[in-house]
């Protein structure tokens, strides 16, 4: 969760790693600054992709396998099926302490703002 927290959000202090470089590297030629500035650009995309490799795990494991496993089986997810999903089943996914809810206030709920509508993602990097 830290590593993913870290990679992903936006709330570096001053004592990070990447602002305590592109802070001393400001104070180079502009040749040097240019190039300092543009290894610590990939090497905080290699970090930000590594974040969103780990929340992809996290998705699959936590979230997407219960899923298939569990709720897409049954009517209304498979309209084939003859058997309803559970009220249980549904309340263990999508409840208030379900598995989607637990997923968003592990891994979301720091790195989304929520406006009045729709939620916004913080990482701007991302959309870029």
């Amino acid at each position: 969760m830290k590593k993913i927290s870290y990679a992903l959000g936006n709330n570096k202090d001053t004592n990070d790693a990447f602002v305590m470089f592109n802070t001393y590297t400001k104070k180079l030629l502009n040749d040097l600054e240019r190039y300092y500035n543009e290894l610590s650009n990939y090497s905080w995309n290699l970090i930000e992709n590594y974040g969103i490799s780990l929340f992809n795990n996290a998705w699959i494991n936590e979230v997407y396998t219960p899923f298939i496993n569990d709720i897409a089986l049954f009517y209304p997810f498979n309209k084939e099926s003859t058997t309803d999903l559970s009220m249980d089943s549904f309340k263990t996914f999508f409840g208030k302490n379900g598995i989607l809810s637990n997923f968003y206030k592990r891994y979301l709920k720091n790195v989304l703002i929520k406006r009045r509508t729709p939620i916004l993602l913080i990482l701007n990097s991302l959309l870029n």
